[in-house]
């Protein structure tokens, strides 16, 4: 492929405050879809071809928006990236030695990120004129939309407040247009948030509701989104996360929650306005037998305790040795306890894996937490506990070893 190296000074198109060597055809025409144009550079990198070109219909990630996707000379462009002033197009494979190439972008996933970056303006307003919550950060992927908030403290109440606003704009089919301003004194006195840059300034306003600075895509008119609605709300960190969808995004969402309502309601055989009395129902019984199934694991325990033989006796005190224990290490320990209870001495369960993990315990005045924390750290493993009771773990390559200095110790002691 032959190298362009002569930048044309009228290619040069401002994104934020970056001045890159690409012509931004998006910011023109954000309809445009397809287009013919140079090639300026091209590098290997990861593997990966990436292009640089005179002109692009394809937006380049940021601001919370991905890329856009598409083909370049009928290969897939999987990813669009600003750096240092110049625009990569990363594909999937290689175009040929060749000086200009036809883009097409996917226009399908193009009015998808615009419809929901469009829906995040006026959910953004929403919430900023209700109750002065100001976006602080915004994130769109294929699956997932969602805006972080300045106030932690949003009930559900609020938040539904702000879809019902959002929703009149939706109707009221605003304009939503773009104005570049030369420098920070000329721009309006209302907009939701200040610039980042002193010159060259992109404004995105739908008209009387919000106006604020943005690199992104959008669409012409508020009417084009059909529908805002909110998924769900988290409050973290002192902020409030509000997941969102908008457009043929909502209904999907919408339609694939009405099928699994529908196949909740066949299962529990009752209708949608009954799910939570049901659910809370199976969740008591649930609770219930899970209370059951705990004691009869205590009793089935005690049972297999009183019948335990010990391993050893050494001076009328008894040594347990459980090795491989199956179960759990809490219920290792309790099943310890209950041995020593009836034969006063020491015991050890060990549960094989990677890591191996030990459980000690002592009815005598043995410390076995001082003993099995001295020996775990010496074999690279760590754990401790009281002298009644210990547990840990270690490499599963240094278990033979430290159970060998576990168990000498435990006799030695217990002898003395």
């Amino acid at each position: 492929m032959r190298h362009v190296n002569m930048y044309p000074l009228d290619l040069y198109t401002t994104r934020g405050h970056i001045v890159t060597m690409t012509k931004l055809l998006y910011y023109e025409n954000p309809e445009l879809l397809s287009f013919t144009t140079m090639v300026l550079d091209s590098r290997l990198y990861d593997g990966k071809v990436q292009l640089e070109l005179a002109e692009t219909a394809f937006y380049a990630e940021g601001g919370g928006q991905p890329s856009d996707a598409g083909e370049i000379n009928g290969v897939s462009v999987t990813k669009v990236f600003e750096e240092s002033g110049r625009v990569w197009h990363e594909l999937e494979g290689v175009v040929g030695d060749v000086d200009t190439v036809e883009g097409r972008v996917d226009g399908a996933r193009r009015r998808d990120f615009s419809i929901q970056h469009t829906g995040q303006h006026i959910l953004s307003q929403a919430f900023f004129r209700l109750f002065a919550a100001e976006t602080s950060s915004f994130h769109l992927t294929e699956n997932k939309v969602t805006i972080d908030l300045s106030q932690g403290d949003l009930t559900a109440e609020q938040v539904l407040q702000a879809e019902e606003m959002s929703n009149r704009i939706l109707r009221q089919g605003l304009q939503v247009k773009v104005q570049v301003f030369a420098d920070k004194a000329a721009l309006p006195e209302n907009l939701r948030k200040l610039p980042v840059v002193d010159d060259s300034i992109r404004l995105v306003e739908i008209t009387d509701f919000d106006i604020c600075p943005c690199g992104g895509t959008h669409i012409a008119s508020t009417a084009e989104l059909g529908l805002i609605k909110v998924l769900g709300f988290e409050r973290t960190k002192g902020k409030t996360k509000v997941e969102f969808a908008c457009g043929d995004r909502a209904i999907a969402e919408f339609e694939r929650r009405l099928s699994s309502d529908s196949a909740v309601s066949h299962l529990l055989s009752t209708p949608f306005t009954g799910h939570t009395e049901a659910v809370s129902r199976l969740v008591a019984i649930e609770k219930e037998l899970g209370r059951e199934v705990a004691r009869l694991g205590k009793e089935l325990l005690e049972l297999k305790a009183a019948a335990q033989e010990p391993h050893s006796v050494h001076n009328g005190r008894a040594f347990y040795k459980l090795d491989p224990w199956s179960a759990s290490l809490d219920e290792a320990k309790l099943f310890l306890a209950l041995v020593l209870k009836k034969s006063p001495g020491v015991g050890l369960a060990v549960l094989h894996g990677d890591p191996a993990r030990l459980a000690v315990a002592s009815s005598t005045e043995l410390n076995a937490g001082a003993i099995l924390k001295d020996v775990l750290v010496k074999y690279g493993g760590k754990g401790g506990g009281i002298p009644q009771s210990a547990q840990g773990g270690l490499p599963a390559e240094n278990l033979a070893a430290a159970l060998a200095e576990i168990e000498a110790k435990l006799l030695g002691a217990h002898s003395a």
